[in-house]
């Protein structure tokens, strides 16, 4: 699974995963997790494409904690425009 396919950034850059600047917890191997969880889901009989479609629900997840809106005349509007990028 590629990062760049779901044009996912390092965790500090997400407002849902930012909040407390702790991104390590000792004695969790990120890498060894999500190599387990990808395994996991080949067991329960996923294919690679349902895989990367719940990867993407995932990345999607962290796009829009980054979305806020501001008040434009009696309707909200997206506040940084940036966003609409993903």
């Amino acid at each position: 699974m590629n990062a760049e396919l779901l044009g996912l950034a390092s965790p500090e850059h997400y407002n849902c995963l930012n909040q407390s600047d702790s991104y390590t917890v000792e004695g969790t191997d990120d890498v060894k997790d999500f190599q387990e969880t990808v395994q996991a889901m080949s067991v329960i009989g996923l294919n690679q494409q349902e895989q990367f479609d719940i990867l993407r629900v995932v990345a999607a997840i962290l796009h829009l904690s980054n979305v806020t809106f501001v008040d434009s005349r009696n309707f909200a509007v997206v506040q940084d425009e940036r966003c609409k990028e993903f």
